[in-house]
């Protein structure tokens, strides 16, 4: 049986070493050693634009993220696009392929050397029993430059903004079917003989069937027939999911009210010092079950 490698985020300190910059931007990076036994190497994991999980960056010539790097405590990156930002997180690897939680996620830009991550404080990631009430608090630069933030926050893993899930509805329309017969019977209408007594009675028929085939979707339709109910192909019980976005904030702390019990939520913090934009990492948390 494999047995899983843990390292203790702490000890395991990635840092940025140099940078340089000419056709494509160069960064160095360094990391403290893993105390645990068995360590064979490292990996260091990258993405352009995003701190979110997956890291899965490209286009670095040493190769795309993870970058397999041995028992090594610096490595270089190459080749980087130097109009954005770069996230870089390191873990270490036993014989066995294990691999350790992420070290701490760094930032780098090559307008930017040295560009300001918020970090998340609380709720803790994975926290359990998180009060419906929840004061969002993250780090400020400790430089004191001025930062304008945007929280996210919502049931969506992803917190794409604006994120909708759950029962799928559909508008009544009838089929094509339907359609054949209101038509076949206004026609029908038309060639009623202007006898009186017999259009009073024909008329009322006519109107009522159309109505009828109108309302009842004409009991069938195939394949070109649309439902005028909830999609059965989605179970009602699906929850919906959503990013709320809060921006413009200029304090590292805000109150949201009135989560909803034993539910699990998502957030993060974007950060814009007027250089440069960048993004913490996604932490979850769960609320109270009452």
């Amino acid at each position: 049986m494999k047995t899983k490698l843990v390292l203790s985020l702490s000890t395991l300190l990635l840092c940025l070493l140099t940078a340089t910059l000419s056709f494509a931007a160069d960064v160095t990076l360094a990391w403290d050693p893993s105390p645990s036994e068995g360590v064979v190497g490292y990996k260091m994991y990258y993405k352009e634009g995003s701190s979110a999980l997956p890291l899965n960056g490209t286009g670095a010539i040493e190769g795309d993220s993870p970058v397999i790097l041995g028992d090594t405590l610096t490595t270089s990156l190459s080749g980087l696009d130097a109009g954005v930002v770069y996230y870089f997180t390191v873990v270490a690897y036993d014989a066995a392929g294990n691999e350790s939680p992420f070290s701490n996620v760094i930032a780098w830009s090559a307008g930017d050397p040295n560009p300001f991550i918020p970090s998340l404080q609380y709720p803790a990631n994975q926290a359990s029993n998180i009060p419906r009430t929840v004061q969002f608090n993250w780090s400020d630069p400790s430089d004191g430059r001025n930062v304008v933030y945007t929280l996210y926050y919502g049931t969506d893993p992803t917190l794409q903004s604006g994120a909708v899930g759950g029962v799928n509805f559909e508008p009544l329309y009838p089929n094509k079917e339907v359609l054949l017969a209101i038509a076949a019977l206004s026609l029908l209408s038309l060639a009623i003989p202007q006898r009186r007594k017999m259009r009073k009675a024909v008329i009322p028929a006519l109107v009522g069937a159309t109505m009828l085939l109108a309302s009842c979707g004409g009991g069938g339709g195939g394949d070109d027939a649309i439902s005028g109910s909830v999609n059965i192909d989605q179970p009602s019980s699906i929850a919906p999911q959503y990013t709320d976005v809060v921006d413009n904030l200029t304090e590292s702390t805000f109150e949201i009210f009135d989560f909803d019990p034993n539910t699990t939520y998502y957030w993060k913090v974007v950060a814009d010092d007027g250089v440069t934009v960048t993004e913490s990492v996604v932490h979850s948390f769960t609320t109270i079950n009452q």
